[in-house]
C-alpha cells in the first residue's frame, strides 16, 4: 500500500468532501446485492480496528468491481461488527481509489460507535459512481480513541477470492496503522472481513434524438418571360399595341429604340400622324 501523509490521516477521519467523478447517470431499478461474505464460516481471531496498544489501526478492503458496462452506483454497505473493545467511537468507513492515494473518494454514512455484535449498514452521502472492472479500497478505522479502545471485525475462513455471482470480488484485505511520520502502512494481510455491498447497474444513457429532416428548399422563381408585341391594331386615326413587358418604339426599324413613356400592358394606344413611321418591340 502506498504511503499516505498526515493531511491524507486527517482527511480519513474528517470525511473530506466527496470528490466528484462522473455526471450523474442513468437510474436502474434493478438494486442487488453485488458481494457478499455475511454468513461465510467465521474464524476464531477478530481483526481490530480503532486503538490498539496505543496505535491506530485500520482495515483496507481491495474489492474488485463487476463488468456491467455503464458501471454501478453504490447504494450501501453492510459490515458485520464484533462487541467492541472499551467504549471507541468516531467510526469512518470510506471509498478509496486503487491504488491509494490516501483521499476518500467517497465518505459513507456509518454508525459512529457500533460497540455491540451485529451488521450494520453505511451508505454513501453522496451519489457515487463505480467504474466497471475496476478496483477500489474500502476502507474502516476509527482514529483518534483513547488506549485499548476498538472495534472488532469478524473475519471469514472461506478464502476464495470471488463472493459474487456478479463478477464482483475481494482481491485482498490489510490491516494498517499510522507510523510516526503519520503515514499509513500495513501491518499484516487481513482475514475476509465479513461485508455485503448494494449496487444498482447504471442503466446506458438515452440514443440521441435524431435531427429533423432539413427543410425541402423551395424551387426558384420561374423566370420572367421575355417581353412580346402581340398585336398592332388601326383604328381610325388611334394606333392600338397589345405587349408584355416593357414597350420601345424608334423611327427606324434598327434603332435606336427607347421605352416609350407611360405605356404599360396589356395595351398602349396613340394617335397616328400621317407619313411618321412608327416601330414597336418589348423586353
Amino acid at each position: 500500500m502506498p504511503f499516505i501523509n498526515n493531511r491524507t490521516r486527517r482527511a480519513f477521519w474528517a470525511g473530506l468532501a466527496v470528490l466528484g467523478m462522473f455526471s450523474p447517470p442513468t437510474m436502474n431499478t434493478n438494486a442487488a446485492t453485488v458481494l457478499s461474505t455475511l454468513g461465510k464460516e467465521k474464524a476464531v481471531l477478530r481483526s481490530t480496528i480503532g486503538n490498539v496498544f496505543g496505535e491506530d489501526h485500520l482495515a483496507s478492503v481491495a474489492i474488485k468491481t463487476g463488468s456491467h458496462s455503464d458501471g454501478y452506483l453504490l447504494n450501501s454497505i453492510t459490515v458485520e461488527m464484533g462487541n467492541a473493545g472499551g467504549s471507541p467511537s468516531g467510526l469512518r468507513v470510506t471509498i478509496a481509489p486503487y491504488p491509494s492515494s490516501g483521499e476518500p473518494l467517497v465518505l459513507l454514512d456509518a454508525p459512529s460507535a457500533p460497540r455491540r455484535a451485529g451488521r450494520y449498514t453505511a451508505k454513501p452521502k453522496s451519489e457515487f459512481f463505480m467504474a466497471p472492472n475496476s478496483k477500489y479500497f474500502l476502507v474502516a478505522g476509527a482514529g483518534g480513541n483513547a488506549w485499548n479502545n476498538y472495534f472488532t471485525l469478524p473475519v471469514t475462513l472461506d478464502t476464495t477470492s470471488s463472493h459474487s455471482s456478479f463478477g464482483w470480488r475481494i482481491n485482498s484485505a490489510l490491516l494498517a496503522k499510522f507510523n510516526s511520520f503519520g503515514e499509513i502502512e500495513p501491518i499484516s494481510a487481513l482475514g475476509i472481513p465479513l461485508i455485503a455491498i448494494d449496487a444498482t447497474p447504471v442503466l446506458p444513457p438515452p440514443p440521441p434524438m435524431p435531427k429533423p429532416p432539413a427543410p425541402t428548399p423551395l424551387p426558384p422563381d420561374p423566370p420572367l418571360a421575355p417581353g412580346q408585341v402581340k398585336d398592332i391594331l388601326l383604328s381610325g386615326n388611334r394606333l392600338i399595341v397589345t405587349f408584355t413587358g416593357t414597350l420601345y418604339s424608334s423611327t427606324k426599324v434598327t434603332g435606336p429604340y427607347q421605352q416609350v413613356a407611360g405605356a404599360s400592358p396589356p395595351s398602349y394606344s396613340t394617335t397616328t400622324t400621317e407619313g411618321a413611321a412608327r416601330f414597336y418591340l418589348a423586353r
